[in-house]
């Protein structure tokens, strides 16, 4: 399982993605999205104080199991974390 964390406005957003596909965002702890998802992207849209936040997934590389997470706001990228199980 890998774990991305971003804050917003003094809210901890935490997505989670494991092997068996599941992704899950958690806002403040609290669930707010959760899918199953076999796809190489896909993007999960939350709320925070009435503003529309988008949360896009890609895997760059299936062998070495590259993941990049951005939290976006209105188009803008506000942060993103790449993160590799691979050497």
């Amino acid at each position: 399982m890998m774990t991305f964390e971003f804050e917003y406005q003094g809210h901890n957003i935490t997505f989670t993605n494991s092997f068996s596909g599941r992704e899950q965002v958690l806002v403040d702890g609290e669930p707010v999205s959760n899918k199953l998802n076999w796809g190489r992207k896909s993007t999960h849209a939350i709320n925070i104080e009435q503003e529309e936040l988008l949360i896009a997934v890609e895997v760059e590389s299936l062998a070495t199991y590259d993941v990049t997470v951005w939290l976006t706001h209105e188009d803008e990228v506000i942060a993103s974390q790449s993160r590799s199980l691979g050497a």
